[in-house]
């Protein structure tokens, strides 16, 4: 079950129904005529008045007057042709009745509501024939007080059957507007732009293009879910459904919520709000087994059109306008209709088969070829961001020119839907598809006068592989007090959000390990026991899984050594004379635990003792040192490979152990570290 514009098991129609034959047999009808007006229409004017003619309107009170099971037949006279203006509104049949127009001649009786009303209403338990007649321009327009509205040109709740009849230029026009309070939305829809069916309607030989419904659905035609429609050997073409009011409408051709069959028929070349339901709305079955063109363009159908494309409504002989098929057109010989004549009267079939639609072409091409064509999808296993491109190869047994129309499709779930590439490739944008989507393209190659049976192919979309983009370790060179912090980033077109798996080694030793998360994001800290020390080799391995595909990436970094640093560095005493021992005391570390060689740099002065490498300093060594000398200590941290910042102690010699002990010990650091010279020596 497709769920799309409509749905109909195969319709075949072996007889002209009964109740029409019946009403043909019957005629004049079963009442005394000295008790009845004419039932004879001869007067396209739109009166009720006591002049000696009959009209539509007058006819049609009468029929209503007949008892029940009389089933008159209203005619029009043979040699009336013209146009019935509505001048009092549409017409209401609450009796069974026919209403059949002259089905001789090449002109014959239109109803024109002139945009005011619709035309017919047909009452609920009520059976009516409408047959050889144009209804055109019925209008039914929404305000603020309904809640729906129905059928531009016949609302139906009876049993309705409309034979060798157009309809043109009827609409239904739906409404919005916001109540009291402001924020309360009223919104009307409008249900078929021609015909709204709440009953059983039958459609056979008829013509429906240029109607139109805004705001709603069913340009043409709409079955309500209490509706039957059974239609066959029928054009649909050139009607629509406008979007308004932020609202995208429903099928321009036909909109089916109740049961319906279709044979024989073309619903094609109609437009909607949604591309998918141009033709069709609603949920119907493969229409295809019952001989129907669907959704194509008019032009594709076959039918004749101008320079714009748009179908052409013309006297093709007949009494009612049909848009003809073309010689060669797709719809040609492609029916199976149970109906002996098509909606013009001429015979069907004309040639191999049927035509579709209500145009059976009397002439065939003299060549009597058709042009081949065949038709491969590439890639034939396409991704979501993939081109595809449908790739032909035709053949003309005369040589002649071909062109080529598609008509792509894609199967989602339950869901077909028709798609708006008409070119030779599908862009797959946005999610136009999506992994194990369907898609397949229809190809028709046409010469000047004929067409090609159609050729289609068919390829599954296949999930598009993860990719990771970048994976990016920092730091890059990280000390062992330092925590690191991996972060990776992935491209996938159509993949959920991906799981992460993060496994961290040291010197290929596996040391940590998450798996299976959504965070794209991990942190290795060093700090940790056995996480890393100075020379290592911290490597990540990340996997990123979409659950159908994965992609891996690695990173590495180099612990680095770190620099022993002195965060202290005092001398005792304070106030040293020039007899006592200077003794250096100071705080320092090294991050990677690394044994410390300890530098020292005495001075008296700007003397600098070269001799003095230890923590302490005797003064009384030294002969010459007064008071108000100052002595200074620079140091410094090695840890084999590195050298700290130097730090700074000084003290000024005192006169005696009297002299003020207050004076502060001071300490400053250089700005940049010294790396260990080979001429540096260490206790």
């Amino acid at each position: 079950m497709h769920s799309s514009p409509f749905s109909s098991q195969r319709f075949r129609f072996r007889f002209l129904p009964l109740f029409f034959l019946a009403c043909i047999s019957s005629y004049p009808t079963p009442v005394d005529a000295a008790e009845l007006p004419s039932l004879t229409v001869n007067t396209v004017n739109d009166v009720v008045a006591d002049d000696g003619v009959t009209s539509l309107r007058e006819a049609i009170a009468q029929a209503n007057r007949t008892p029940e099971g009389s089933n008159p037949v209203i005619r029009f006279q043979n040699n009336l042709v013209g146009t019935v203006k509505l001048a009092s509104g549409e017409f209401t049949l609450s009796k069974s009745v026919s209403i059949m127009g002259p089905n001789v001649g090449s002109i014959g009786i239109t109803l024109d509501a002139g945009g005011a009303s619709r035309l017919f209403a047909i009452k609920s338990g009520v059976k009516v024939n409408l047959s050889f007649l144009t209804f055109q321009r019925g209008k039914v327009s929404a305000s603020a007080g309904g809640d729906r509205v129905y059928g531009g040109a016949i609302v139906n709740a009876g049993a309705l059957e409309v034979q060798n009849c157009t309809f043109t230029a009827n609409a239904a026009t739906g409404y919005s507007s916001y109540r009291t309070p402001p924020s309360v939305p009223s919104y009307v829809h409008a249900f078929g732009g021609a015909i709204s069916n709440t009953g059983q309607l039958t459609v056979q030989n008829c013509t429906f293009t240029g109607n139109a419904v805004t705001y709603g659905a069913g340009g043409a035609i709409y079955n309500d879910n209490l509706g039957t429609l059974a239609v066959e050997s029928s054009t649909f073409t050139g009607n629509s459904s406008t979007p308004a009011y932020n609202f995208r409408a429903g099928a321009g051709g036909i909109q089916s919520s109740g049961a319906m069959t279709m044979a024989s028929s073309i619903v094609s070349g109609n437009r909607a709000g949604y591309p998918q339901y141009h033709n069709l709305g609603g949920s119907y079955e493969d229409l295809a087994s019952s001989r129907n063109v669907i959704d194509l363009t008019a032009t594709a159908a076959g039918l004749e059109v101008d320079s714009n494309g748009n179908p052409i409504l013309k006297s093709n002989g007949g009494t009612t306008a049909t848009v003809a098929l073309v010689v060669g057109g797709f719809a040609v010989n492609k029916g199976d209709s149970s109906l002996a004549t098509d909606q013009r009267g001429l015979p069907r079939p004309f040639g191999k088969a049927d035509d579709c639609g209500a145009f059976e072409l009397q002439q065939s091409d003299p060549s009597d070829t058709q042009p081949t064509v065949e038709v491969t999808l590439t890639p034939n296993a396409p991704r979501s961001d993939d081109l595809i491109t449908a790739v032909v190869k035709g053949t003309d047994p005369q040589g002649k020119a071909l062109t080529y129309s598609y008509t792509w499709t894609r199967v989602r779930g339950n869901n077909t839907q028709i798609l708006q590439e008409r070119g030779n490739t599908l862009t797959t944008k946005g999610d136009v598809v999506v992994a194990g989507d369907l898609i397949s393209v229809t190809v028709v190659a046409r010469n000047d006068t004929q067409a090609s049976d159609p050729q289609s192919a068919y390829a599954t979309i296949v999930s598009s592989p993860i990719n990771i983009s970048s994976l990016v370790l920092q730091p890059k060179a990280p000390y062992t007090f330092e925590r690191m912090v991996a972060t990776v980033k992935t491209v996938d077109i159509d993949g959920p959000r991906p799981l992460f798996t993060f496994v961290w080694t040291r010197n290929g030793v596996v040391t940590r390990t998450v798996e299976d998360t959504r965070n794209s994001q991990d942190i290795y800290d060093l700090n940790q026991q056995g996480r890393g020390d100075r020379g290592d080799v911290i490597e990540v391995t990340v996997t990123a899984s979409d659950l159908t595909s994965t992609d891996t990436a690695k990173a590495s970094a180099n612990i680095r050594n770190s620099v022993p640093v002195i965060s202290a560095l005092s001398l005792s005493p304070q106030a040293p004379t020039a007899k006592q021992v200077v003794i250096s005391t100071y705080s320092g570390r090294d991050a990677d635990g690394d044994k410390l060689t300890k530098i020292y740099k005495w001075k008296i002065g700007n003397k600098v003792l070269l001799e003095e490498k230890s923590a302490r300093l005797d003064l009384s060594k030294y002969l010459g040192v007064k008071a108000g000398v100052v002595v200074n200590l620079e140091m410094r941290l090695s840890d084999g490979t590195a050298l700290s910042k130097t730090m700074h102690a000084f003290v000024t010699v005192q006169a005696n152990p009297a002299a003020d002990s207050s004076a502060a010990t001071k300490s400053s650091m250089e700005t940049s570290p010294i790396e260990v010279e080979t001429s540096v020596n260490s206790s």
